[in-house]
């Protein structure tokens, strides 16, 4: 379970596409499933019925907001516990249970646990839960290895190539053949932060890196404040699921939050055409492929990569396994 990417709290789906309906989703390989209890909180299992192993996604919520297996129609609560299998009524059901997940709702967004161990609480940045904030939201699966996806995000010399009539156009503009861009990467616990300023010019934006798959892109020209926050969830070796989170203090009114957010969607575009064209499989060790100064932060990022994550896994279970197990 969970292959190359162990032990990791990533989010799962934004929160308001966590429904009272079940719904299948995929993280490095390993299928689950999520829905929504009546009282408002999120479930997230193993997507394996206990009794035959099929698929839990083709079950059905029950009006109690219990999964029913479409199979046998045994019936699962938020922990995985089974609270009812149909035509016998003396089953001891607390040996049946199906897997439960680590999970957690924070900062609008449904998180799981790659593992059984959770590892303190996710790390995300404080303003995600700014509440005077407008907020966008949009997810959509690229055709590559979520590192590949990971370290664009960390990449400031490919703005003004990629993104030249986006994003990049003030940096296009300012460059010259002989410029210099300058790194200003500052290592923390939870991952890394820079600043990128080409040759005299001031800053355009503040880069953070939040282990294992956030980038944050921070803009201020004041009064504005605005924040780009994507993570890169692996889906499997070829797909990655892009979750992108933005928050302003400007642009209330909803037509031009609209345009704020589809400007947003064709930033992602431009970045897909390129990263799409990767080789398969995840970014390789750092002494591989040519690398130059502004490279930095990838190579943190990979360094990482092929020290923490590479290769690790977690044994299926096979039987029941509940959070507060």
């Amino acid at each position: 379970m969970f292959e190359g990417f162990a032990d990791q709290w990533t989010p799962l789906l934004p929160s308001g596409d966590v429904t009272d309906e079940v719904r299948r989703v995929v993280v490095a390989g390993t299928p689950l499933v999520t829905w929504r209890t009546p009282q408002g909180q999120p479930a997230v299992l193993y997507d394996r019925c206990p009794h035959r192993s099929v698929s839990l996604a083709l079950g059905s919520i029950t009006s109690d907001g219990h999964l029913a297996c479409g199979f046998h129609g045994w019936e699962f609560d938020a922990d995985g516990r089974c609270v009812h299998v149909p035509f016998n009524p003396s089953v001891n059901v607390n040996r049946l249970g199906a897997t439960a997940m680590p999970s957690v709702e924070a900062g609008g967004l449904v998180w799981v646990f790659t593992g059984f161990g959770p590892l303190g609480d996710p790390a995300y940045p404080d303003s995600l839960d700014d509440p005077l904030q407008v907020r966008g939201v949009h997810v959509e699966d690229w055709d590559c290895h979520w590192t590949r996806a990971m370290e664009s995000m960390l990449d400031s010399t490919h703005v003004p190539v990629v993104h030249a009539t986006t994003i990049g156009r003030y940096m296009k503009r300012r460059a010259r053949r002989d410029s210099v861009m300058r790194l200003n990467v500052v290592e923390e616990d939870f991952g890394f932060g820079f600043l990128d300023g080409v040759d005299d010019h001031p800053p355009g934006g503040e880069i953070t890196w939040y282990r294992p798959n956030l980038m944050m892109l921070e803009t201020v020209i004041p009064p504005r404040k605005l924040r780009l926050y994507i993570w890169c969830v692996p889906v499997d070796d070829q797909h990655t699921r892009m979750v992108q989170l933005s928050t302003r203090n400007f642009a209330k009114n909803r037509s031009v939050g609209v345009a704020v957010d589809t400007f947003n969607r064709s930033v992602f575009r431009q970045a897909r055409r390129v990263v799409e064209t990767s080789p398969p499989g995840p970014v390789p060790d750092p002494h591989r492929e040519q690398n130059v100064p502004t490279d930095k932060p990838m190579l943190i990022f990979r360094h990482w990569y092929h020290r923490e994550l590479a290769g690790t896994s977690i044994p299926d279970p096979g039987g029941p396994i509940r959070p507060t197990d």
